[in-house]
């Protein structure tokens, strides 16, 4: 489409001009509020708490939110002098467990903000 004769009066360029420049303005004031919501669901994130598990439960891992492990708990009858391995590998499969939890957990929240932008798959 090809427009010609098209005349641009000063009322008009300053009504284009203004629309335009509230459009900056309006985009500017969304980004910087989702930027906002998404600073204060992080921080909500140090205050939940997810847990793993492994060896049915005698070995227990708690982690925030923001991925720190805040607690390992060993049932004594897990300790096995002659089997330290075991425990080791129960231990690692419960902190595994749980920090996979704590992103999934993270993955849900933030990703309730971001639902419509069209962010790639993996990106929070």
């Amino acid at each position: 489409m090809k427009l010609t004769n098209l005349t641009i009066t000063p009322k008009l360029g300053i009504l284009v001009g203004v629309t335009l420049f509230g459009l900056c303005i309006a985009g500017a004031l969304a980004g910087y509020l989702m930027q906002q919501e998404m600073l204060a669901a992080q921080e909500s994130l140090k205050n939940e708490v997810v847990e793993g598990s492994a060896g049915g439960g005698m070995v227990k891992v708690e982690v925030t939110g923001d991925l720190h492990v805040r607690s390992i708990t060993i049932d004594p009858a897990a300790v096995d002098p002659d089997d330290a391995e075991m425990l080791s590998d129960m231990v690692l499969a419960a902190v595994n467990e749980a920090l996979d939890r704590s992103r999934e957990l993270a993955t849900d929240e933030l990703g309730q903000l971001t639902a419509g932008i069209g962010l790639p798959p993996g990106l929070i």
